[in-house]
């Protein structure tokens, strides 16, 4: 978990020096897991985690964007997208 910690941290990071970056967190419509309340509590503990770190929440962006693989294995993916 601390390792998690400090990925999330040096992200915030990064994005508190990049204003016009978007971040991307993967939210399934449909569960590959037959845990759609698990998925959505893992990428909301990382928008969490984000905002804490200081990056304003209206540049987290929850969707389904992500790699069947990697929610199957319990990852959440986070995605860096350039602003408008």
């Amino acid at each position: 978990m601390d390792n998690q910690r400090g990925v999330i941290a040096d992200m915030g990071e990064y994005l508190k020096r990049n204003p016009s970056i978007i971040v991307g967190i993967d939210v399934p419509e449909r569960s590959i897991c037959n845990d759609r309340k698990l998925e959505r509590c893992r990428a909301d503990a990382v928008r969490d985690a984000l905002v804490q770190a200081g990056v304003p929440r209206q540049r987290i962006k929850m969707m389904d964007c992500g790699d069947a693989k990697l929610r199957r294995e319990g990852r959440v993916e986070v995605l860096i997208m350039t602003g408008p």
